[in-house]
């Protein structure tokens, strides 16, 4: 299979995953799902386009089908895409109900598809319910030479992701502030992107804690909001009001996904109502990094206003550059599925095993004996035509 076709409607940015095997254990579990194609966010085919193979970003990846196997498609808007068009059936028959098949005649031998499981737009591996969904669009399929039949030998498995922190717990305090304003950047060698998942800061006493985070340094003003204050609109809420009880000690922050790309920087913001945080000094060292991430010193904070996010100062003046006590608790990303499984619907391990998929090589012509292109028949007034398959082994196809 070396494409995937749909009928756009008002498609933007559009991803497709695949699986060998059978889809239905694995709706929810990211990692048994491999990303094959995704188009640019600029992509913009229009509404009605029939039958258009989207124009990927970095290719189709191929994937080889032997013969009597099984695998499952996972196709998903993002962005500010609305979606492509399917036919859809209430409590219709998933995974083993016929939409399309080709008869052992055609130049590809017999392939089915299958009704699958509508899925949520955005949210990544999260189901739909009720519905029994099938794509009005198409696959590519191209047989190959006798000789190339063969599966590459199955990749030695990748953690999703590699837990990691950085520490620096050496300033001697001359100050207590109401919390920090401060500066992260991604600098993975090799341009892997980062999850920062939590905080651990000095506290002298207990307080509701609060997490903002925003992309960009929070050095600078707009339009009269120093600092980017949250009142500018500028900050996502992490973690909001945790009361935290203390009576000196390293506080860590509750759980939290915060992803910073690679060569990225994020501004994040760490307040309470009252100073408790421990640990500010002037210094003249930069950055403390450790060849993942750059923390910067921070901008502290002496006033606080439960939901305003500022400092009120000149962060030319005394308040910048200060360095603080601090870890920071991050994952290293080694596959996309490791952002994705941090989603509250994720099952992580539905079975004792899944399957690998094989890829073909990237870039690599591939011998191709004999081609077909198929798409399910377009007609009527709206382009779109039930036809009534006779059942075969299933290709699974979920939006």
């Amino acid at each position: 299979m070396t494409d995937v076709a749909i009928t756009s409607y008002r498609t933007r940015e559009l991803q497709v995953y695949v699986k060998r095997g059978e889809a239905e254990l694995y709706e929810k579990t990211p990692c048994a799902w491999d990303l094959v194609a995704e188009t640019d966010s600029s992509y913009n085919p229009g509404s009605w386009k029939r039958n258009i193979y989207p124009d990927w970003k970095d290719g189709f990846k191929p994937i080889i089908i032997a013969p009597n196997e099984t695998i499952s498609v996972y196709m998903i808007n993002v962005g500010s895409s609305y979606g492509f068009c399917m036919k859809s059936q209430w409590r219709g028959e998933k995974y083993t109900k016929t939409w399309q098949q080709l008869s052992a005649e055609s130049p590809v031998g017999a392939v089915s598809i299958s009704w699958g499981n509508d899925a949520a737009k955005h949210d990544h591996f999260k189901p739909g319910t009720y519905y029994a969904v099938a794509n009005y669009g198409g696959v590519k399929l191209e047989t190959m030479k006798p000789e190339t039949e063969t599966h590459e030998p199955t990749p030695a498995p990748v953690d999703p992701s590699t837990p990691k922190d950085t520490t620096r717990s050496d300033v001697i305090p001359t100050e207590n502030a109401f919390g920090y304003e401060f500066d992260i950047t991604n600098t993975n060698p090799d341009g892997k992107d980062l999850m920062i998942t939590s905080l651990e800061l000095p506290m002298v006493a207990g307080a509701e804690v609060d997490v903002y985070v925003r992309g960009g340094t929070h050095e600078g003003s707009s339009t009269s909001c120093l600092n980017w204050n949250n009142g500018c609109n500028q900050w996502t809420n992490l973690v909001a009001r945790k009361y935290v009880s203390s009576s000196g000690g390293v506080y860590q922050t509750p759980s939290f996904v915060s992803v910073v790309q690679a060569g990225e920087t994020k501004a994040f913001v760490v307040a309470t109502g009252k100073a408790i945080f421990e640990g500010t000094s002037q210094t003249t060292v930069l950055t403390d990094a450790n060849g993942d991430v750059e923390v910067k010193p921070a901008t502290a904070l002496t006033d606080f206003y439960g939901d305003n996010v500022q400092s009120e100062h000149d962060l030319t003046g005394s308040l910048a550059n200060k360095v603080f006590n601090i870890k920071v608790n991050y994952e290293v990303v080694n596959r996309i599925c490791a952002i994705q499984n941090k989603k509250p619907w994720v099952v992580l391990d539905p079975s004792a095993s899944a399957s690998s998929m094989n890829l073909g090589d990237d870039g690599e012509a591939v011998d191709i004996e004999e081609y077909v292109e198929w798409h399910p028949t377009l007609g009527g007034d709206d382009g779109l035509v039930d036809q009534d398959f006779t059942q075969g082994p299933p290709l699974e196809y979920i939006e």
